[in-house]
């Protein structure tokens, strides 16, 4: 069995041949096969290749040049030759043949819908997979390739929310301790997605660290306002309520510095997005602010 791994370092591994990297094809060798792993199992047509692999302006040549580059590949990997090749010609075209060679982006686009579908356990297990698979840049060494640039778009965010519903499977299933690593790596791939920062503030709450939940909303907060304009969701604003709702119970006369600090935090963040109120310099006048914009309401 063959396997293709473009998250990181982009290489071949082999059962019989062991790890190549893709590098040793030369870049536009490289790149064809690359493409080809991004869709396999599809059938590429050569007009659609070249247009990929010269962006736009493939040469007179560009038919020659790809099979050129298709012999290169199937030999230096040792794919084999012609429709029985792993690279495969077929219908004025090439594919790549899944039955023998696997793609870890086909395998996370395959788990992505597997966590939509499935059990909770089963949305916990695709997460953890992906978590495992995704490692590393997305054919980082691609630069600013449209179709690299496009794969990218589209498996970050594939990445991120099957994370996100695979902390969701584990809080449902009473493991914040797996739910968290999940959740904390769905909010740094997609910061404004509220679901994962949901599963986020979840996990760290039940995990013992309601603080910790309630600087998530206020980093989640601060993002959404600076990139949108906006507040959080209401069913966002119903998590962090609970969290803190469940806080000042828990922690009755204890000590609440950290609680106080943020909340503080919170309130100058909701001043300055109030339309006429100017926010104080010092922490000490904040809540006579506050206290005028709620007498206007």
């Amino acid at each position: 069995m063959m396997r293709i791994r473009l998250f990181g370092e982009a290489e071949l591994v082999d059962d019989e041949r062991g790890r190549t990297p893709l590098s040793v094809l030369g870049t536009k060798p490289r790149q064809l096969l690359e493409i080809l792993a991004l869709g396999a199992g599809r059938v590429h047509g050569k007009e659609h290749l070249a247009d990929l692999l010269w962006q736009g302006r493939p040469p007179a040549a560009a038919t020659a040049g790809l099979e050129s580059y298709v012999s290169v590949v199937r030999s230096r990997l040792g794919l084999g030759a012609g429709r029985g090749s792993v690279l495969a010609t077929a219908d004025n075209g090439y594919v790549l043949d899944r039955a023998r060679c696997e793609v870890d982006v086909v395998t996370v686009r395959e788990l992505h819908d597997e966590s939509r579908l499935g059990s909770l356990s089963g949305a916990l297990s695709a997460g953890e997979r992906v978590d495992a698979l995704a490692r590393g840049e997305l054919l980082g060494h691609e630069g600013y390739a449209p179709w690299a640039i496009e794969a990218r778009e589209e498996l970050e965010g594939l990445v991120a929310r099957t994370l996100a519903r695979g902390a969701q499977g584990a809080l449902a299933l009473g493991l914040p301790e797996r739910a968290l690593p999940l959740a904390e790596r769905a909010t740094a791939l997609d910061p404004g997605d509220e679901d994962g920062w949901r599963q986020l503030m979840r996990a760290q709450w039940f995990d013992g660290a309601p603080t910790q939940a309630l600087r998530s909303y206020s980093r989640l907060r601060a993002h959404l306002i600076e990139e949108l304009g906006q507040e959080p969701s209401d069913e966002t604003t119903e998590v962090y309520l609970a969290v803190l709702s469940h806080t000042s119970q828990a922690g009755a006369g204890g000590d609440h510095t950290v609680e106080i600090r943020l909340l503080l935090q919170l309130m100058r963040q909701a001043l300055e997005g109030t339309p006429g109120a100017r926010p104080p310099a010092l922490d000490d006048d904040l809540s006579h602010v506050a206290c005028r914009v709620l007498a206007r309401g």
